[in-house]
């Protein structure tokens, strides 16, 4: 239970940590190739599953909350943190169902991870653009 609360907690403020980031380069007028908190969520999918997601989840839905009206937060906020969710349980599974190992010893296991960060990224662009 602690190792998980403590995992919970670290995956979320390295999600806010990179969220942060991501503002401030985008506010620049350049956005990074790789989206910050996303890069989080894949890692922490790969490596611990989407259990720890839950304060990621919870700070995704608070943030639109903070720039929305309460009636769009009711509405529309659960579509980027359900569509964070699926992606998670997507990686998580073809990570289980492919036998997936994190170690980068051999070129194709890279580009395989990379290719499933990829296809995370397409996943939550359509579930996200399909829900608003």
């Amino acid at each position: 239970m602690k190792s998980w609360a403590f995992r919970t907690l670290a995956v979320t403020v390295a999600f806010v940590l990179a969220a942060k980031l991501g503002d401030a380069f985008s506010s620049l007028g350049q956005l990074p190739p790789v989206w910050p908190p996303a890069a989080v969520v894949v890692a922490a999918s790969l490596l611990y599953g989407p259990r720890v997601l839950l304060g990621v989840l919870a700070y995704i839905f608070y943030d639109y909350s903070t720039i929305h009206s309460w009636q769009e937060t009711l509405l529309d906020g659960w579509v980027e943190p359900l569509s964070t969710l699926a992606g998670s349980v997507g990686l998580h599974v073809w990570a289980r169902t492919f036998r997936q190992p994190l170690q980068f010893d051999r070129a194709g296991r890279v580009m395989s991870v990379l290719v499933a960060g990829m296809l995370y990224a397409v996943f939550y662009a359509a579930v996200s653009s399909t829900g608003y």
